[in-house]
């Protein structure tokens, strides 16, 4: 089944901050990977998450500057 993606929540986040922290949705409707992916971390090369007692959360600058890294440093393979 292919994963469809969310370009209104994209667009909404892309309006944000850096600064800003994100979930799986977000992060999964600009990165384009499933959610389950991010939330299993699969992503060699991906920036952890910050540190927390429940929810997974990302600050979005990192996220945009792992977006912006060469494709030959990023791997879909596993971490």
């Amino acid at each position: 089944m292919e994963r469809e993606r969310n370009y209104q929540l994209a667009e909404c986040v892309s309006k944000l901050a850096d600064d800003v922290y994100v979930g799986v949705a977000e992060v999964a409707a600009v990165t384009g990977f499933a959610d389950i992916t991010i939330q299993q971390r699969r992503i060699k090369g991906f920036p952890a998450p910050i540190p927390g007692p429940r929810k997974l959360r990302w600050r979005l600058g990192d996220i945009r500057n792992w977006g912006r890294e060469p494709a030959k440093q990023k791997s879909s393979g596993r971490a």
